[in-house]
């Protein structure tokens, strides 16, 4: 029985690191965005120099 639930944790502890990866790289691009006095609006740097 136990062997039927590895895939299944594999795929949503893939999924849980994936998030994780996409969030924290969104917050580093928005601090870099705004850094260069630019404002994030949905996911795109406007207005950067």
């Amino acid at each position: 029985m136990g062997l039927l639930f590895h895939p299944v944790k594999l795929i949503i502890l893939l999924s849980a690191g994936f998030t994780a990866g996409i969030v924290y790289e969104r917050g580093v691009l928005g601090d870099k965005c705004e850094a260069r006095g630019g404002k994030m609006e949905q996911a795109v740097c406007i207005g950067a120099k």
